[in-house]
C-alpha cells in the first residue's frame, strides 16, 4: 500500500480524540522492509506504556482489517527517545524549564527553554561567563535545524 503511512498516522490521530488520548500526537511513521511498521509518538504530558498499548492494538485491528502487511509483520509503537531531537511544535511546551540546544543556520544556541509561543522560543543563555551576562534571545520555530533537550541526573551526595 503506498500510503500506508498516511493512512496510519490517519487512523492514529482519529483514536486519539478519544478523551485520556487527545495529548498524544504522531512523530513519525517508519515502514521498513515492507513488513517493519516503527509508529513514534509523543504526548503533551506524558507518553505512558499503556497509550502506547491502546494505540499499538487499535492499530493491529486495522492492519489486519485491511490487509495492509504480509501476515507476518512487527509494530512498533513507542516515543521516540530522550536523545532524539525535537521535531514538532507540541513537543517544546512541556521542556519549558530544562536545557535546550538548538541550532539554527548561523549559530548553535545552548541554555535554558523559558517560554514557547505560537512561532518561537525563548531561550536564556550565558553569554559571558566571567561576567556573568546572561540574554535572553527568541528563535523562530522555521529557523531551527535541530533542537534537542538535554538531560540531566540530578543527584545529591550526602
Amino acid at each position: 500500500m503506498k500510503n500506508l503511512k498516511k493512512e496510519i498516522q490517519k487512523q492514529v490521530e482519529e483514536y486519539c480524540v478519544q478523551e485520556e488520548m487527545t495529548d498524544v500526537f504522531v512523530l513519525e511513521v517508519r515502514l521498513e522492509k515492507g513488513k517493519n511498521l516503527k509508529v513514534f509518538l509523543d504526548s503533551d504530558e506524558s507518553l505512558t506504556f499503556r497509550k502506547c498499548t491502546r494505540i499499538s492494538r487499535h492499530l493491529e485491528e486495522k492492519i489486519e482489517e485491511g490487509g495492509w502487511l504480509p501476515e507476518k509483520y512487527l509494530l512498533e509503537v513507542s516515543s521516540p527517545g530522550a536523545d532524539k531531537p525535537l521535531v514538532n511544535k507540541r513537543q517544546y511546551p512541556k521542556h519549558i524549564g530544562r536545557t535546550i540546544v538548538v541550532e539554527t543556520a548561523i549559530e548553535k544556541i545552548e541554555g535554558e527553554l523559558l517560554s514557547v509561543g505560537p512561532d518561537s522560543i525563548e531561550i536564556e543563555f550565558i553569554k559571558d561567563r566571567k561576567k556573568k551576562l546572561v540574554e535572553r534571545v527568541d528563535v523562530a520555530f522555521d529557523k531551527i535545524k535541530k533542537a534537542n533537550i538535554i538531560i540531566t541526573i540530578n543527584s545529591k551526595k550526602k
